[in-house]
């Protein structure tokens, strides 16, 4: 399944983005709702990959596929 929305890229990337804004950030007590906001958003899209996954299929579901570098063709 393609999708138009990189889901699979926001599933690892958003943690590791808010993650290294919280730890840049000076400490407060907001940090933690923040981290909580970031978990429960991962989450909601985790879940919308597991409910559209078909174990009927052997194939690959969910892929990506970007241009790295289109002028080398890769």
């Amino acid at each position: 399944m393609i999708t138009t929305l990189p889901i699979l890229s926001i599933l690892i990337w958003l943690p590791i983005f808010m993650g290294t804004i919280l730890t840049l950030v000076p400490c407060n007590n907001k940090q933690r709702y923040y981290g909580i906001i970031t978990t429960a958003i991962t989450l909601l899209f985790a879940a919308y990959l597991w409910q559209g996954f078909d174990n009927s299929v052997a194939t690959m579901q969910y892929i990506e596929q970007h241009s790295w570098l289109p002028n080398l063709g890769i």
